[in-house]
């Protein structure tokens, strides 16, 4: 990231302030993504950004080989996170320390669980959990929520349909997620991707007036 520094005294307007960017930095970084069986996992995402910083980042997808490589990448620490979710896995991440020439980070990502389900009132007839309702599940004894690098926001059911973690959530750390949020296909159901088979614990909130979880 290049910075020029501009001073605004009792001018109005500055002008010609002219960033020079370069396509390659002084360092590499490249790596091959499989399953368990050693096979490679072609376009699974792959996101780089400094430990202490999201928006800076690098985005790009594995090659049918499963291998990525950018060189446009300066020393530092950095985060890297691999989501192969649509293809089944669970996602992962590793930190990594760059000082000079090129570094090698491979991943082995895990095959995932999807869990699917209704929502239905005392009675057993499908419920409508109306707008902004939120739900999630992580792996029982285990929780990321303190890990969280960036900000949450609140997501309405309608805009979350069809959508991933990766779009409000960053986690920090080694190894693999340990939570997933809800995503609502329909009012009256939910699905959950990517998580490890383990023991789950849940969490829902519909967002109704006057209702709460029985079960």
């Amino acid at each position: 990231m290049r910075l020029n520094l501009v001073t605004f005294d009792s001018v109005r307007a500055i002008t010609n302030v002219d960033i020079k960017l370069t396509k390659k930095g002084p360092c590499v970084l490249e790596g091959a993504v499989t399953d368990s069986n050693g096979l490679p996992v072609p376009n699974a995402w792959v996101l780089i950004h400094h430990t202490e910083m999201l928006f800076d980042n690098i985005s790009l997808y594995t090659d049918q080989q499963g291998k990525f490589r950018t060189s446009s990448i300066g020393p530092g620490d950095y985060l890297i996170h691999v989501d192969a979710e649509p293809f089944g896995y669970v996602r992962s991440r590793q930190t990594v320390t760059i000082e000079s020439g090129m570094k090698k980070v491979d991943f082995t990502l895990t095959h995932a669980v999807t869990i699917k389900g209704n929502f239905v009132d005392e009675s057993g007839n499908p419920f409508d959990i109306g707008p902004n309702a939120l739900g999630s599940a992580h792996i029982k004894g285990i929780s990321d929520s303190n890990n969280l690098i960036g900000v949450g926001v609140t997501i309405s059911a309608s805009s979350i349909r069809n959508m991933r973690g990766w779009v409000y959530e960053f986690c920090a750390g080694q190894g693999d997620y340990h939570y997933e949020s809800m995503d609502f296909p329909t009012q009256q159901s939910f699905v959950i991707q990517g998580l490890q088979p383990e023991k789950l614990r849940f969490g829902f909130d519909p967002k109704n007036l006057g209702f709460k979880l029985k079960s």
